[in-house]
């Protein structure tokens, strides 16, 4: 894998982070429970890793 690639790839993982948390506050915010919270973004957080990864080349 060259340099460039994988400053890319780890740029968009630092990215898809960045935008995870901030869906997570948000959706923390529109949540009145937290145990309610800790699900939803338990099972957000598997949607977007799966599709995340399923289009990640190694």
């Amino acid at each position: 894998m060259n340099k460039d690639k994988l400053n890319s790839q780890m740029q968009e993982e630092k990215d898809a982070l960045v935008a995870r948390g901030a869906l997570g506050v948000l959706i923390y915010e529109l949540v009145d429970t937290e145990q309610l919270f800790d699900r939803f973004f338990i099972k957000l957080t598997k949607i977007i890793d799966n599709a995340y990864y399923s289009t990640v080349q190694y």
